[in-house]
């Protein structure tokens, strides 16, 4: 009988242990479960897309038209969800005009289509132009870039 009661006495003991471990080790995971920093960063990623969306700027340059030797007619639409703070158009020598470069601004600024009267310029010149567009943050947006020569003068 005392061996059985040994048997019994340790069969509990091993049992107890057992459950106590499993208890203890199954924490830390429900702790790392609880705590797991990736489902905030896919949340916040979401949130970010969600803004960056908001705050993007659509800018299409179309057409140079009613091109003269000193200048010409720019048209180009603009749409966006948050307020554009600047819009109008670069003209440069070379390529990838910007702001910083030649800019004309529209007289109408009902959009989403703008109309940019481009003067000042050199006669018998190839020009590249195109329209952009800022947000409210400062990023700018630029359209498609279109390139025209002015005409010679007449003699």
């Amino acid at each position: 009988m005392s061996t059985m009661k040994t048997i019994i006495t340790s069969m509990v003991a091993i049992y107890l242990l057992t459950s106590f471990t499993a208890i203890y080790a199954q924490k830390p995971v429900l702790n790392k479960t609880v705590n797991n920093p990736g489902k905030a960063q896919v949340v916040n990623t979401k949130i970010d897309n969600t803004i960056t969306e908001e705050m993007t700027v659509k800018v299409n340059t179309m057409e140079v038209k009613y091109i003269t030797p000193t200048g010409g007619t720019c048209t180009f639409t603009v749409n966006s969800k948050s307020p554009v703070t600047e819009l109008g158009v670069c003209v440069g020598k070379g390529p990838a005009p910007t702001p910083d470069n030649n800019k004309y601004f529209p007289k109408n600024i009902n959009g989403p289509s703008f109309s940019v009267e481009i003067t000042g310029l050199v006669p018998a010149s190839k020009y590249y132009v195109r329209a952009y567009a800022k947000n409210s943050l400062g990023t700018i947006y630029y359209g498609n870039e279109l390139s025209f020569i002015t005409l010679n003068p007449k003699k």
